[in-house]
């Protein structure tokens, strides 16, 4: 998601044609085969419905663009303005080659997780005002994504804006100070927006159900678990738990989220528990921050006991 591997962007304007919507989607971009085609209007229709959905929310005012691809094995929030998806997901087997793929209901819950990020980043942005200067050169460079597909470029020009593109990305890449910050907020991100989703589709394994690749041996761990430690139904104990990726050091929190004590019983209910979730990893990102410290599986213990307090 954060920091991505550089793009070079090579197609003009004028082959895209694009959706103006309402509500958080301003654009759609639609890509296949290196050329555009023309949006589905049904696919573009349920992503603009879940981005609907969780803005009735009402949690952070969130604009972003939409690029759609064919298939890919991830989907990415580009802590900017743009959020890449894809048709079909696509995953590759323990030999590397692409075997099982998921489409249209488990695409849109991996869409709502993206769509989560963007919302978590307005709880950075208040969080830690030093963010600002990381968010302005995210946008920067989600701005040059997109605009060969927005503008008639020439060849030289599209050269230039991706010059720009990477000198950006290098400045990230390139600054302490912003890498701290980056890697810091990394497991925070993933928690909320992967609750968002979870919370949207009630459903306590639609992430994980989303991830999971019947292709991996159940005996591969080291690969399964990627997907059994974003499943909020699981018991992730805080006492054993060792894996502190980012998308798998809050597990155990999120089985605290998943608990039946815990569970929304209607809309407002998801409402209350996002907002207090939204709340608590802020003051604990805001903390660490301050005093320079690293997200932590230990740090999986206060905010499970801060969670707890909205529960039954």
């Amino acid at each position: 998601m954060l920091l991505k591997t550089l793009k070079i962007m090579t197609l003009s304007a004028a082959l895209l044609l694009t959706l103006q919507v309402h509500a958080g989607v301003s654009n759609f971009f639609t890509l296949q085969g290196g050329q555009a085609v023309a949006n589905d209007p049904d696919f573009t229709g349920s992503i603009s419905d879940i981005s609907n959905r969780i803005d009735e929310l009402g949690l952070a005012p969130v604009s972003i663009d939409v690029i759609i691809i064919p298939e890919d094995s991830n989907a990415s929030f580009d802590s900017g303005n743009n959020i890449q998806i894809s048709r079909s997901m696509c995953f590759p087997n323990h030999m590397g080659t692409m075997t099982s793929c998921k489409y249209a209901h488990d695409v849109l819950n991996v869409y709502a997780h993206e769509y989560g990020h963007a919302v978590f980043d307005k709880y950075i942005s208040a969080a830690i005002p030093e963010y600002a200067e990381v968010k302005r050169i995210y946008n920067q460079m989600s701005a040059l994504e997109v605009k060969p597909y927005k503008t008639q470029m020439t060849p030289q020009q599209i050269a230039a804006n991706s010059q720009e593109y990477k000198a950006l990305y290098e400045s990230l890449k390139n600054n302490k100070e912003h890498l701290r910050i980056i890697g810091l907020t990394m497991a925070y991100h993933e928690v909320f927006a992967d609750t968002i989703a979870v919370f949207l589709a009630n459903s306590k394994n639609a992430i994980s159900e989303a991830l999971y690749n019947p292709s991996i041996p159940a005996y591969n761990t080291s690969l399964s678990v990627m997907w059994e430690g974003r499943d909020f139904g699981q018991k992730h104990d805080i006492e054993t738990w060792q894996h502190d990726n980012a998308h798998l050091l809050f597990s155990p929190l999120r089985s605290q989220i998943g608990a039946e004590e815990c569970w929304p019983t209607d809309r407002q209910d998801q409402i209350k528990k996002l907002k207090h979730l939204g709340a608590i990893l802020s003051e604990q990102m805001k903390k660490k921050y301050a005093e320079r410290k690293r997200t932590e599986i230990a740090d999986n213990r206060e905010l499970m006991e801060k969670y707890k307090t909205i529960c039954k």
